[in-house]
């Protein structure tokens, strides 16, 4: 192969194939290589036969088979299951925490927040159906936005005494 491109010098890869470490890392990859094809395409039968016996399964028929696909398959459902069940981790996050408080208030005159719409979209929208509670939304939802994004550690007292005084009619 390497007679039929013209000799032009030496080449960038020809160098690197000569460097002792470069190519004993190229055997390394090409040993791994031929392990795993072995491994897999000799996967056969008696190989198959010899890992069901290790498994305590002496003379594997197709009930027996089955019966274990049924049970993994049973098994890992079940597990599903269970870790989707699981109640979530509760919030710790007392800025969050004190949003939640608000936003069930304001509920309670108006609806919930969907879960598509952020603080800002949803005081926009509660403020131009009760008008009377607008500028008290606005301010509280600002104090948040700032104390959240804004990274302003002075806004959370503020916020919290707000809310507090905050009445939804």
């Amino acid at each position: 192969m390497d007679g039929a491109i013209p000799n032009m010098g030496r080449s960038a890869l020809t160098l690197v194939r000569r460097n002792a470490l470069v190519g004993q890392l190229l055997f390394s990859i090409d040993a791994i290589n031929a392990a795993w094809d072995k491994w897999v395409l000799g996967f056969g039968p008696d190989a198959q036969l010899a890992l069901l016996v290790q498994l305590g399964i002496s003379r594997p028929d197709v009930k027996h088979l089955l019966l274990g696909m049924l049970v993994g398959c049973g098994t890992f459902l079940m597990l599903l299951a269970w870790a989707l069940a699981r109640p979530t981790r509760r919030v710790t996050d007392p800025l969050l925490l004190l949003y939640r408080q608000f936003a069930a208030q304001l509920a309670t005159v108006y609806r919930p927040a969907q879960a598509t719409e952020g603080p800002a979209d949803y005081a926009r929208a509660a403020s131009a159906a009760h008008p009377g509670l607008g500028p008290e939304i606005t301010a509280i939802t600002n104090l948040y936005l700032q104390a959240r994004y804004e990274s302003n550690a002075g806004a959370l007292p503020e916020l919290r005494s707000k809310i507090r005084e905050f009445k939804a009619k």
